[in-house]
């Protein structure tokens, strides 16, 4: 279930409530807990109403590809030549041609894809 994003004139009206009755009829009023009253507050006392202003939830950093097309031409090949190899045996195998070494799970990943490439 999904939060309920609050607007800037939203927080600022619930605070204004919060401040002249209290924290037991703003609760029963908007329904909003405790805690977000306490961080709101927080916010507008440090950043004033800058602060309040909802930020984005998109990552900072975004995981760049490990895998590239030779990698993953190695991957295939390997798997397709050994096909009940472990992951660890496929990771070996990709550092002999001095690629750096990818987790067993990104291992797993390619070679799911690989799978379901080889399936159709």
């Amino acid at each position: 279930m999904r939060k309920k994003q609050y607007s800037l004139d939203e927080k600022k009206t619930i605070l204004a409530f919060y401040s002249q009755f209290g924290e037991a009829k703003t609760i029963s009023q908007f329904g909003v807990s405790r805690r977000s009253i306490f961080y709101w507050k927080q916010l507008a006392k440090n950043g004033g109403d800058a602060g309040l202003l909802a930020k984005s939830r998109k990552p900072k950093h975004c995981g760049r590809q490990k895998v590239t097309e030779d990698m993953r031409g190695l991957i295939k090949t390997y798997y397709m030549e050994h096909p009940n190899a472990p992951y660890a045996q496929i990771r070996r195998h990709l550092s002999k041609y001095g690629y750096q070494p990818l987790s067993l799970p990104t291992i797993g990943r390619v070679v799911k894809m690989i799978k379901k490439e080889t399936e159709l």
